[in-house]
């Protein structure tokens, strides 16, 4: 009796953490939420995602580069593409992004590595921002019940550092 106790605390330490971890609660999880890069002008950089399967019925996910809006109390929310006369917050870097595709196509609780590129112009000083929407397909339209669906909105905060302006200083007779 106390033998069979024991493996099944031992089986429920060891498969808890899943039921407790994000992915199997919401289906997927991403990582990391959110993203500070530093680079110098000219710079290519690569920002690794992990994109988690905790739902075996969640097949692929949607990646979606997006602006982010700021609103009057600081709170940030992305700008749907294709939406007009929103106000971009501050500097926005998505025509430099690239991504490794659109679509991640994730298998039965594993985990999927995913890759953005920033190509940082040579022209660019200060602070820009972008984010990336992860999210998964709209469930089909003959689902009975309530259908949730969850998104990731991973802010991209990149600080651009370059040498000052050179200025021209000569001395005369």
């Amino acid at each position: 009796m106390n033998r069979l106790a024991v493996i099944i605390l031992a089986g429920l330490s060891v498969l808890l953490p899943f039921f407790m971890s994000a992915a199997a609660a919401q289906g997927f999880s991403v990582e990391p939420l959110t993203v500070q890069v530093r680079a110098r002008p000219g710079d290519i950089v690569q920002i690794p995602f992990t994109v988690r399967s905790g739902d075996a019925s969640i097949t692929s996910i949607q990646v979606t580069p997006v602006n982010l809006s700021q609103h009057q109390n600081g709170a940030f929310t992305f700008v749907q593409p294709g939406t007009e006369g929103v106000k971009v917050a501050h500097q926005s870097m998505l025509s430099s992004l690239r991504l490794s595709g659109t679509e991640i196509a994730l298998e039965d609780f594993a985990a999927q590595e995913f890759i953005a590129e920033l190509e940082v112009p040579f022209s660019a000083r200060g602070y820009f921002f972008l984010a990336l929407l992860f999210e998964q397909p709209p469930r089909l339209a003959d689902t009975t019940g309530t259908i949730i669906q969850f998104r990731y909105l991973v802010p991209i905060i990149v600080n651009i550092e370059g040498r000052p302006v050179l200025q021209a200083v000569q001395i005369d007779d």
